[in-house]
């Protein structure tokens, strides 16, 4: 394993921002160049063809290219989609703030009334994050932290977080555990919609970085961080330790190491509390050793599932390989290698560029007819569950991106297209708008919606840093712009 330089994140993540900005700005749209050949202004060889298009109007100009480019295609249903869940999937409990069910069938009818934390916070950051402004995101947090999905007990020992789910009839705890996931998703709320601003806000004297490092506190103790050096990681949910099985998930891990080098990169660019921030950094860094140590299989190539609290997979269904987890493992690996000064020859970014290649073999996980990925395979890639989820391959779609975002390499953006294309196609349900659960499952999942919207959030970040390149043709008998 590499060790890392803590002090020259600050200058490698701007290094990638620019070569991305480069990269990009050579083939995909936003910034409308024209550039105009061919055309001879000398009175000596200024032929009839050119007096005529010179005479042509402006506004008449054509062009053989789809107009379709200069527009933002990922974020167009997203008024559609919050129309839809608004009107269908809203609880009636009496808070300051709507909460939403998850579950509905084919055309939105609730199918179970359960109101759950993961949904309503990831909301705010997904499908909500272009509708609200920094103070708005922090104002939201506090109401949902002053609903009954919010556990507050004795707080210096650290009995407090975001509970699994409520009732809708009565609105009280229908599962009481405090999730790591739930209680991650505040960090990237936070983080990820307020940015720089972090530090000018505050409602009632409580400020959002007060809350996240109260969020860190939480995550960084005995509930949920196994601190024996052998087998340091996250439990799934506080106290789970108090079991002897499945107790550690890569994926959450993979998720808590996403909020613990968000933290990292954000107190240092905003010179914050440099004792969470060199934390959270370690924290990063011991939780991916282990996944690699104990999780990779090194012959297919993938992350398994998850473990016992010794990090320890007894086979069965603990040692498969799904589709969310790994796409959470590349984006993991491409994030700790920017954040660890971006080696070129880094174990993290061949990893998850062999990851990668490995999903994406068709007799793995992709399926080439359909352009999506299966779901989930077992050891030596058998099939286990082949369907085609939304929820799945829009964290594929934001894997690709990231391996793009890392590498400059179009092939992964061309993939995260088809992915993008695909879905557009095959799981959007023109008739109420909104996306089906999978290809074989219409039913309604407010989640999979939310993180096929995050999916898209990231396609959009992407089209907004890129350049467009037009040429004025002038060959034929219609001038026509042709772009790059």
């Amino acid at each position: 394993m590499e060790l890392s330089n803590l002090f020259i994140k600050g200058k490698k993540r701007r290094q990638i921002d620019h070569r991305l900005k480069i990269v990009i700005s050579l083939f995909l749209i936003s910034i409308f160049l024209l550039n105009i050949l061919n055309i001879n202004f000398s009175g000596e060889n200024f032929s009839a063809e050119n007096r005529d298009i010179l005479d042509n109007p402006i506004d008449n100009l054509q062009t053989n290219s789809a107009t379709s480019m200069l527009q933002n295609p990922f974020t167009e249903n997203f008024d559609l989609l919050r129309d839809f869940f608004e009107t269908k999937y809203q609880s009636s409990l009496d808070f300051d703030i709507p909460t939403y069910f998850r579950y509905g069938d084919s055309d939105g009818v609730i199918t179970d009334d359960t109101i759950f934390s993961e949904d309503n916070l990831f909301y705010y950051n997904s499908l909500m994050k272009m509708e609200i402004d920094d103070l708005e995101t922090f104002d939201i947090f506090l109401d949902l932290n002053s609903t009954t999905l919010w556990y507050e007990g004795d707080v210096n020992e650290f009995e407090y977080g975001f509970v699994k789910s409520i009732d809708n009839t009565t609105g009280e705890v229908k599962d009481s555990n405090r999730y790591l996931n739930d209680n991650l998703l505040p960090i990237f709320l936070l983080i990820e919609n307020i940015g720089s601003d972090l530090k000018s806000i505050s409602i009632n004297g409580k400020t959002p970085i007060n809350s996240i490092n109260e969020m860190f506190y939480l995550i960084n103790s005995s509930e949920f961080w196994d601190d024996r050096p052998s087998y340091n990681g996250f439990y799934n949910y506080n106290s789970s330790y108090l079991e002897t099985s499945n107790v550690k998930y890569s994926e959450s891990n993979f998720y808590a190491i996403l909020a613990n080098l968000l933290i990292h990169q954000t107190y240092y660019d905003l010179n914050l509390d440099v004792t969470i921030r060199n934390r959270a950094y370690e924290l990063a860094n011991l939780t991916l050793n282990n996944i690699i140590n104990n999780m990779w299989d090194s012959d297919d190539e993938a992350f398994y599932h998850n473990a016992d609290i010794n990090w320890g997979t007894g086979g069965g269904q603990q040692t498969n390989y799904h589709l969310s987890t790994n796409a959470l493992g590349i984006i993991s690996l491409i994030e700790f290698w920017i954040e660890s000064g971006m080696q070129n020859d880094s174990t993290y970014l061949q990893m998850a560029i062999d990851l990668y290649n490995s999903l994406s073999d068709g007799t793995h996980l992709w399926d080439s007819s359909n352009n999506l990925y299966r779901n989930i395979a077992q050891p030596l890639w058998a099939p286990f569950d082949s369907s085609l989820n939304l929820d799945s391959n829009a964290l594929m779609m934001r894997a690709c991106l990231k391996l793009f975002e890392g590498t400059g390499n179009i092939t992964y953006y061309n993939r995260a297209l088809k992915l993008y294309n695909s879905i557009e196609s095959n799981l959007f349900d023109d008739i109420n708008s909104v996306y089906n659960s999978s290809l074989s499952d219409t039913s309604k999942s407010f989640n999979s919606n939310l993180k096929l919207s995050k999916a898209y959030l990231d396609a959009f970040d992407i089209y907004n840093s890129t350049v467009l390149i037009g040429v004025y043709n002038v060959s034929g008998n219609v001038p026509d712009f042709i772009f790059n």
